[in-house]
């Protein structure tokens, strides 16, 4: 916790801190059993069973992941979430036949579209919060919908004027939106991180980007002027790659690929991820992230390659290894026992609201 106390009191607290890993207990084969259902049902029943398969999949992850002993729950109706996709389903028919056949809508429903846009998010970051529970006790959300308006629309607007350079703060301003307006039981969250971190977790990836094409710039200019005995072969435009030089050029479209797709997720990932944690304080406690880049771009490389290969039936296999893999870096530190947190109250959560949110439950990656 936070030391508030000062002196000997002080010292006697942090001594009484201790870390709690999150454990992880999901099991490929289980999962698999789940996942196929869910996709021949949701196939049979044109769609309607999804609901469904999202709560099975959701309980399922959620009731794997334990803290202290005790498992998370997640509890949202799937009637609930098949009414907002039925009126989402509605929305995009009418969406689609408005400015098909009439083009000039869109003058109109654009602008209500992103007016809509924040109150959408902070519903579904309530309806989200409500439905965990831990030792019985439920999250909450308490964001408004104007910082939302500010995280998710105003200023990613701003950064098209700025050339990209406002992206960081745009990243800083959704991190502190959604962490300071967390709460479980009867305490809030609070982010203490400060926006250098994000503008020094984009650079780096800016300077990578710089780095990689020039790399590549280099590798081109070399293939194009020599061949593979080294001799120009600028004017022998019918030259033609070896076969084992035709393999090589295709593992290295491969590197380039992974490159360029798989290792700026697995860097923001693991950076922002790492950052937001280590940098908040959750219900009074102290959360610690300590996901490494190349072992989360390892797993997503390796998750793609499995998928590929298996035609699409390793999904599975791969959804589990990183959940494994975050969580296993994720740990609570705490300093008194948790069952100290009340339920607090349900400050947001009336029944309109609760309703609302279960009409809009979208996932924003929290």
């Amino acid at each position: 916790m936070i030391d508030t106390t000062g002196g000997q009191d002080s010292e006697e607290l942090r001594n009484k801190t201790r870390i709690i890993p999150f454990v992880f207990k999901g099991q490929t084969g289980e999962y698999f059993r789940i996942w196929i259902v869910n996709i021949v049902l949701t196939i049979l029943t044109v769609g309607i069973y999804s609901a469904w398969a999202k709560v099975r999949t959701h309980r399922y992850f959620y009731g794997s992941t334990s803290l202290a002993g005790r498992s998370f729950d997640y509890t949202a109706d799937p009637l609930a979430i098949l009414k907002g996709r039925i009126i989402a389903t509605v929305a995009f028919i009418i969406w689609y036949f408005a400015t098909t056949f009439f083009p000039l809508t869109s003058v109109v429903l654009v602008p209500l579209l992103l007016l809509a846009l924040p109150w959408v998010i902070v519903r579904s970051l309530k309806f989200r919060a409500f439905h965990t529970r831990y030792r019985n006790l439920r999250f909450h959300f308490y964001g408004s919908k104007w910082e939302a308006a500010s995280a998710y629309l105003l200023f990613p607007l701003l950064t098209i004027f700025t050339l990209g350079l406002l992206w960081p703060y745009v990243a800083y301003l959704r991190a502190k939106f959604k962490m300071d307006n967390l709460g479980f039981g009867d305490r809030r969250s609070s982010f203490f991180g400060k926006v250098g971190g994000y503008y020094s977790i984009w650079l780096t990836l800016f300077l990578y980007f710089v780095a990689l094409i020039v790399v590549l710039f280099v590798f081109m200019m070399g293939s194009a002027f020599f061949g593979s005995d080294g001799s120009l072969v600028a004017e022998d435009v019918t030259h033609q790659l070896p076969p084992l030089q035709l393999i090589g050029a295709g593992l290295l479209y491969l590197v380039v690929i992974f490159a360029v797709y798989v290792f700026p997720p697995a860097y923001i990932k693991a950076m922002e991820g790492n950052y937001l944690l280590n940098n908040s304080e959750i219900a009074g406690y102290l959360p610690h992230s300590t996901m490494k880049v190349g072992e989360l771009f390892y797993i997503y490389a390796t998750n793609i390659v499995g998928i590929v290969l298996s035609l699409g039936l390793a999904i599975p296999w791969a959804m589990i290894r990183a959940a494994r893999y975050r969580l296993e870096h994720t740990a609570l530190e705490v300093g008194d026992n948790l069952d100290s947190i009340s339920a607090g109250d349900r400050y947001g959560i009336d029944a309109t609201g609760e309703e609302l949110g279960e009409v809009f439950d979208i996932d924003l990656g929290f």
